[in-house]
């Protein structure tokens, strides 16, 4: 994909989201009221009552903001008294001990999926299993690995590694330089944070280049070629310290260096940066076009792209809210709102075309690649070497346009300079100075390259029936080839490959199917409709056994409700591998709600719930629930809900609303303190999706859901575990201790608490880990909502 720099991703966890394929090369409620505190220094008991809805933080005061100090004896030992006591309770029998051994074997199993980058005559992947369960970075030739004969050879062992260096690596990808193909950028995490390390590669050697590009001190950086001697760096020095000059308030890099070899990061020249508000800045060089882009993060929802013109900077003349993708000197425009240029409105949501020359001419006559409806969403857009992929959601079904465009004149895209400038830029009202220029007020020229239908080729690729499927380009540089990877609840992911170029689209080789890892022969999946109480319809998927699922009476079952709704992130069916070996098999039900503030309808289903209007997504999953009952699937009393970081905030705000509904609640990695997210990590950079704790208006709507400050004493709630990473440095896991603390000390005795001692936001680096904490999820819940529908 060309998208000229991709913007921070600050809420997209691996554990909220189906796996990202497109670049796999590195790409319990028994009550136990014993010990309600379970630590040695219990949470004082006198909690401040919760703020009456509308009047605003009631007070800045928080009993429990010592739990925000991972780094204490106090908190350690509150944390290792409370995995003992979750762990007591539901980690141990038979059942547990099995389901932990399949996950464990289906993680690292032989017979894994393998989808590799192609980088020139090479296909690099990361591969896990049991005698590598951190992993190994590893290649083999292409043209072998086609035709089923591939030898790989081991890169980078991260056991061996963590071994020596005594530190628990996780992987978290490599940049190989094109085209040369003989050296790589390796970011690695200690722990699986999102903070790294980043070392220079000897793909020729297999070590470490002596005196590369390093950065042995951890942090959120970023890292990308120029050329074989020059890198663009994002350097975060600050340790976790979100004041620091060099981060933005969020905590991520606000400068980009042009770091050249044999000198220290330190003396690496500024050539772009942003606010301290802003969330991030970076830059890239595109090698098929030879040009040098930048990209100034203000918020998740607005930024600016820029093209280096000369030693200048100039801004695309684009709203803020709208993505920007340069492609064989052609400009194509996303905006995420309803754009008016003239006469024209192009509404939130689509893609356009037009000439760059004619664009920067002033033209404003667009082609509408994609023009989205009430049921349709603009999923994504990557490029190939002669013909480019449109990816959408045709009522949550994925589908691919291909579109070639016609030949331009040559000179289009030619190389430009290298930035020149060399101090720290200096920032200005809203727009960067020193040698940036926005590009506003471009003279309107006319349109001097009206745009021909006719002349665009535009193929749509069938459907494979019964699947969702993920399509993308192999490798841009050498051909049209495309991936494309099918797969659904109950059916295991299927790996084909075809071409863009072919007569007949629907022509595609498979080359593998992962096994399956549970039984599904007697079930099924449909779909189904709640409606929201302003009417909206909220598609969901029921996924269970056939006698179930499809009986005229149904028998109501224990039922597992999942849900996200936010940052218009889409929840795409994908193949519920843990799913199906801890709740399927053993009779349950799993629902998967497609509510407002995801993007599965495209960015006006997420405008809908946000900010003010988060209470919309509360709405829209109660509403499932509620329908679910009705329909007799389930009962409250047999009825749970799972979803992590934005979800844990959603089920937990839907859990204070409407505690009689629900039976148990699974809150994972969450968002709960929307007093003080914003100055937790990376919070500040979701004040564009949740609003301001501290702007009285914002502090209003936010203290009204707040689940940290709505839980009360005298309400009596369903059974919760609430779980978080000690290694998370995106959502602190401050926010499920507080709550949990919060929770026992006001009497509830039904509130369990476990934290990873490794991994980040998402997977840990061992499946051996992973596995227990995700068999103790389903524990958790047989023991609750399972224990009389069994």
């Amino acid at each position: 994909m060309r998208r000229l720099v991709m913007p921070i991703s600050a809420d997209r966890s691996p554990s909220d989201l189906p796996p990202d394929t497109s670049d796999t090369s590195g790409t319990p409620g028994t009550s136990d009221t014993s010990d309600g505190s379970a630590g040695s220094n219990p949470p004082p008991s006198d909690v401040a009552t919760a703020a009456p809805a509308g009047a605003g933080w009631e007070s800045a005061d928080d009993p429990f903001v010592w739990l925000e100090q991972s780094e204490t004896k106090r908190v350690s030992a509150w944390v290792h008294a409370q995995n003992a006591r979750t762990l007591a309770a539901f980690a141990h029998g038979d059942a547990f001990e099995t389901l932990v051994q399949r996950l464990v074997d289906d993680a690292l199993s032989p017979d894994q999926l393998v989808i590799p980058t192609r980088r020139g005559d090479w296909a690099y992947d990361f591969w896990q299993d049991e005698a590598h369960p951190l992993g190994v970075w590893r290649r083999a030739r292409w043209v072998d690995w086609l035709a089923g004969t591939a030898q790989w050879h081991a890169l980078l062992d991260l056991d061996v590694l963590s071994e020596d260096e005594e530190v628990d690596w996780a992987w978290h990808g490599a940049s190989v330089i094109e085209p040369a193909g003989d050296r790589a950028l390796v970011h690695l995490s200690p722990g699986g944070g999102d903070a790294v390390v980043v070392r220079e590669f000897d793909l020729a050697t297999g070590d470490f280049v002596a005196d590369g590009f390093h950065l042995e001190t951890v942090g959120k950086h970023s890292v990308g070629w120029i050329d074989r001697d020059t890198i663009y760096l994002q350097w975060d020095p600050s340790e976790g310290d979100t004041n620091h000059p060099s981060v933005t308030r969020s905590g991520y890099p606000r400068k980009v260096r042009r770091w050249s070899r044999g000198t220290a990061p330190a003396e690496a020249p500024v050539v772009f940066a942003c606010d301290a508000s802003d969330l991030s800045a970076s830059a890239s060089y595109d090698i098929e076009c030879g040009r040098h882009f930048a990209y100034r993060s203000v918020s998740m929802e607005d930024g600016i792209t820029y093209r280096l013109d000369g030693d200048t900077w100039r801004a695309y003349d684009v709203p803020l809210h709208a993505d920007v993708y340069t492609w064989k000197g052609w400009l194509m425009v996303a905006p995420r709102r309803d754009w008016d240029i003239g006469d024209t409105v192009h509404r939130g949501g689509a893609l356009l075309a037009i000439r760059e020359d004619a664009f920067h001419a002033g033209s404003r006559t667009f082609l509408a690649l994609f023009t989205p409806d009430a049921k349709t969403a603009l999923t994504g857009f990557q490029t190939g070497k002669t013909w480019a992929a449109i990816s959408y959601s045709d009522d949550l079904v994925s589908r691919t346009r291909f579109w070639q465009p016609p030949e331009l004149p040559t000179g289009l895209g030619s190389p430009t300079a290298t930035p020149a400038v060399e101090s720290e830029l200096v920032l200005g009202s809203g727009a960067l100075a020193s040698g940036i220029d926005l590009g506003i007020g471009v003279a309107r020229a006319r349109d001097s390259a009206a745009l021909d239908p006719d002349a665009h080729a535009l193929r749509e690729m069938p459907v494979v029936a019964g699947s969702e499927t993920s399509t993308w380009f192999i490798d841009d540089l050498v051909d049209d080839a495309v991936f494309v990877l099918s797969n659904h609840y109950l059916e295991p992911p299927t790996l084909w490959r075809g071409d863009a170029r072919a007569d007949d689209l629907g022509a595609l080789e498979r080359i593998q199917q992962l096994r399956a890892s549970f039984d599904a022969a007697e079930m099924t999946v449909i779909r189904a409709v709640a409606h929201a109480p302003d009417g909206t319809a909220i598609p969901y998927w029921v996924i269970g056994r056939r006698a179930v699922i499809e009986s005229a009476h149904r028998t109501p079952a224990p039922c597992l409700l999942y849900g996200y709704g936010g940052f218009e992130i889409a929840l795409e069916p994908s193949y519920a591998t843990s799913q199906g070996m801890g709740w399927l098999e053993q009779g349950g039900v799993y629902v998967v709600a497609n509510i407002r503030g995801g993007g599965e309808y495209g960015p006006s289903w997420h405008q809908a719930a946000m900010r003010e209007k988060r209470p919309v997504a509360f709405d829209d999953f109660v509403s499932v629930a509620r329908a679910l009952i009705a329909e007799g699937f389930t009962t409250s009393a047999q009825l749970g809900i799972q979803g992590g970081s934005n979800g844990g905030l959603l089920v937990a705000a839907c859990m204070v609303r409407h505690p009689e509904l629900f039976g148990a609640v699974v809150c994972e990695v969450p968002v709960l303190d929307m007093q003080r997210y914003h100055r937790l990590l990376a919070g500040a950079s979701w004040i564009d999706e949740y609003g301001d704790p501290d702007a009285p208006e914002d502090a209003r709507f936010l203290s009204a859901y707040s689940p940290y400050h709505r839980v009360a004493a005298e309400v009596r709630y369903p059974a919760v575990l609430f779980t978080s990473a000690a290694g998370d440095d995106r959502v602190h896991p401050a926010h499920a201790r507080k709550m949990a603390a919060r929770m026992q000390a006001q009497g509830h005795a039904d509130i369990w608490y476990y934290e990873e001692t490794q991994g980040g936001h998402g997977a840990t680096p061992d499946p051996r880990d992973g596995a227990r904490s995700t068999a103790l999820v389903y524990a958790f819940l047989w023991a609750t909502i399972g224990k009389n529908g069994r």
